[in-house]
């Protein structure tokens, strides 16, 4: 997720209200920057995030990539992509696509 404030990455379990760098209280527009399912992932996805953009191509590449890239997705995980990226039933293509990068 992003700050809307301080623009800090973090990782999350759940819904969260609070950023751990800044403090703000964040609400449904949060910015999911990914997904991940191992602790390991998440660590790479938030130290990625985190890094100036210049750098983030280089990081991207030199850091090992855990996941492969699922060309055929089941209908649950896409099932699971579209529940967080809903907002009030709403889905939106922001936080979609951020679902999707996060589950390859």
């Amino acid at each position: 997720m992003r700050c809307p404030s301080c623009q800090r990455c973090w990782g999350v379990s759940g819904k969260t209200r609070k950023c751990p760098h800044c403090g703000t209280q964040v609400g449904d527009d949060v910015q999911i920057v990914s997904t991940a399912d191992t602790a390991a992932e998440l660590q790479r996805e938030v130290a990625i995030a985190n890094m100036p953009e210049k750098l983030r191509k280089e990081m991207e590449e030199k850091l090992p990539k855990a996941v492969e890239v699922n060309e055929n997705p089941s209908a649950s995980q896409l099932f699971a992509c579209i529940r967080i990226a809903a907002i009030d039933d709403v889905i939106h293509l922001e936080r979609l696509a951020g679902a999707l990068r996060g589950k390859g």
